[in-house]
């Protein structure tokens, strides 16, 4: 599984979109990074908040130094390994992700 090629940029939303990484909304106006890119032949995009991103790429850096692809911190099956890094180093993203653990 592989790109052929993919892209991200830092951008300022004109209008509402939802983050990959934590499934919630990102407001118009906010800075936020937007991915996109062809992947096994489908094209995709998507806008996820600037610290999710940050903690997405520390928390799978070493899935991927094996492969190219990793799945968004939502969606990731198990996270309690990385809860206590993403809730002391990037607590909104922990509020955004389990919001009946926000302090």
């Amino acid at each position: 599984m592989s790109y052929d090629f993919f892209n991200t940029k830092v951008v300022t939303t004109r209008k509402s979109h939802h983050c990959e990484q934590c499934h919630q909304p990102i407001a118009v106006g906010e800075r936020c990074s937007y991915g996109a890119g062809l992947f096994e032949g489908h094209f995709m995009s998507y806008y996820e908040h600037e610290d999710c991103r940050a903690a997405w790429l520390e928390v799978v850096a070493d899935v991927l130094r094996d492969d190219d692809a990793a799945p968004f911190l939502a969606d990731y099956d198990d996270l309690s390994e990385s809860r206590g890094l993403l809730s002391d180093k990037y607590p909104a993203v922990a509020a955004r992700l389990w919001p009946e653990h926000a302090a």
